[in-house]
């Protein structure tokens, strides 16, 4: 736990140093490196994105049914009050999910996408946003149709935002970035922002159809990859949830799903003391959870784990007051390729 908080109070004393200084240089040492960088910059949309992009329930069928739940550590009860009224605020301006998915009362499943995200809600995650809350969004040229991103981890955050105004800076449009921040929004806003299309009004009162991706640390996708070689985590805005299928579950009858599978095993052996071997670790997808739970067809219970590392970053903005509210109906245009 010291560890990992004193790591998180690193990466956070790195943003105030950029937020102080406005000179932003690259992190090459980060997990997103350019990867991250063509995904904020360079985004193009493919035919499968326009795709997604074009029906909803697109967006969620990428993958056969799976499940992952979690427990609930104690972990999540610290984000407090906060994060789950920002989440309330938020709802208000959230298109809701369809009907069919809305109404429980249509599903034989044992969790609802009301379950779900109401259990989202205390996970957080990150958007890189302009002094006003208002996201940046990518925009492409041919289709005028956006996309935003929700970073699952702050440092992925702050990379892609350093590189952004590198690049920026070296090709003189800085402009367009003077006053980004990083902060926090509950996962259940990113996860309604990726199953459905939001009209946002961008600069010159501009009006469009975007679409969000939840991008997970580099670490965490490779760890899905290994564990999945259906190649489904090489899609974008995939969002790999890690559990075991037994030893973990939760009195209320959830499994844990964690965002990491360090917090997975550090939690195995909280709970057994190294004197338990750990069990083969499985991976599904976030929105795979969803597109089950939507067709009455989940098939486990679960609920949902944060990193420590997560949690000790939001902790440390709340304290300083360093979060902005996300705005869901704006959003600052940044050009893809055209």
């Amino acid at each position: 736990m010291a560890a990992t908080m004193k790591r998180s109070t690193c990466i956070l004393l790195i943003y105030l140093a950029l937020m102080t200084l406005r000179d932003v240089c690259a992190f090459s040492t980060s997990p997103y490196g350019q990867k991250s960088q063509q995904a904020l910059n360079e985004h193009t949309c493919t035919t499968s994105t326009c795709t997604r992009s074009n029906d909803d329930d697109a967006r969620m069928s990428r993958a056969e049914d799976g499940a992952s739940p979690s427990i609930c550590i104690d972990r999540r009860s610290l984000l407090g009050r906060p994060l789950a009224a920002a989440a309330a605020s938020l709802s208000v301006a959230v298109a809701p999910l369809s009907a069919s998915a809305a109404d429980a009362s249509t599903t034989t499943s044992a969790v609802t996408p009301q379950d779900l995200l109401a259990r989202l809600r205390r996970v957080p995650c990150f958007a890189i946003v302009d002094k006003d809350g208002i996201p940046y969004i990518i925009v492409d040229q041919k289709t005028r149709f956006g996309t935003g991103y929700f970073f699952l981890t702050f440092r992925g955050a702050l990379t892609v935002l350093g590189e952004a105004q590198q690049k920026a800076k070296a090709e003189g449009y800085e402009k367009v970035w003077e006053g980004a921040r990083i902060t926090t929004v509950p996962m259940d806003i990113a996860v309604r922002l990726s199953l459905k299309k939001v009209e946002r009004f961008g600069q010159n009162n501009l009006k469009l159809d975007t679409i969000a991706d939840i991008l997970p640390g580099m670490e965490e996708r490779d760890d899905a990859l290994k564990l999945d070689r259906s190649g489904r985590f090489n899609e974008q805005g995939s969002c790999p949830l890690f559990y075991v299928e037994e030893g973990m579950e939760a009195e209320d009858g959830s499994l844990p799903t964690y965002f990491s599978t360090a917090t997975l095993v550090a939690d195995w052996d909280r709970i057994y003391g190294g004197k338990k071997p750990l069990p083969a670790v499985k991976v599904v997808d976030l929105l795979d959870l969803f597109q089950s739970a939507m067709k009455g067809k989940a098939r486990l219970n679960p609920s949902f784990v944060a990193t420590e590392e997560s949690v000790d970053v939001v902790k440390e903005l709340q304290s300083r007051s360093l979060n902005v509210p996300y705005k869901a109906d704006r959003m600052v245009m940044v050009g893809g390729k055209s």
